[in-house]
């Protein structure tokens, strides 16, 4: 008979670099990481109303973040974070079901094995079409130019249109968008 439920909670899991989390590294998505994970990776940070996606960071990608953020790290060893989707299959569909992260600690984690699915798919490193990302100088007082555009109501008789630059879509999101909106290879 098939299981019907996970072996792990998502939310054992980082949101930014899908990694496995003991309790004392996990922290809660605050609006610190937020807005550093929008200025970083150029997205923001989603599917928080879902119960297949995690709602926790580690301390290590919270570090790095806010790191980068003071000019202290160049960048995270990865350009784009962990991209959750919503499972199709539970049994083999789902990170959170297959991957057994039972027996391990702090100082074994590292050998845990993590599936490369449709749904859960491992963030990838910088490279030429990946860049490193420039850290805007405000980040977590005025919160720059991160929060100005999520801010604007256009049905604000005040609201002044955006014309600054069109959004510029790397490789991989264009390929997560053609996937999210299930457009076939010859259409796309």
């Amino acid at each position: 008979m098939e299981r019907r439920y996970c072996l792990n909670n998502p939310n054992n899991f980082c949101y930014i670099c899908g990694s496995y989390v003991v309790v004392k590294q996990r922290q809660t998505i605050t609006s610190f990481v937020k807005n550093v994970y929008h200025a970083y990776f150029g997205v923001k940070i989603g599917n928080q109303d879902k119960s297949w996606a995690p709602h926790s960071v580690c301390s290590v990608c919270v570090k790095a973040l806010r790191n980068w953020q003071k000019g202290r790290q160049k960048s995270l060893s990865f350009g784009v974070s962990m991209v959750w989707l919503e499972p199709r299959n539970h049994s083999d569909d789902c990170s959170f079901f297959s991957c057994n992260v039972q027996g391990f600690n702090r100082k074994n984690k590292k050998h845990i094995v993590y599936p490369n699915l449709d749904s859960a798919i491992r963030p990838v490193p910088h490279r030429p079409d990946v860049p490193i990302p420039i850290a805007p100088k405000e980040i977590e007082n005025g919160i720059s130019s991160v929060s100005e555009e999520s801010n604007s109501d256009p049905y604000d008789s005040n609201f002044t249109p955006d014309f600054r630059k069109p959004e510029v879509f790397n490789y991989s999101q264009l390929n997560d968008l053609i996937r999210d909106l299930h457009l076939p290879k010859d259409a796309s």
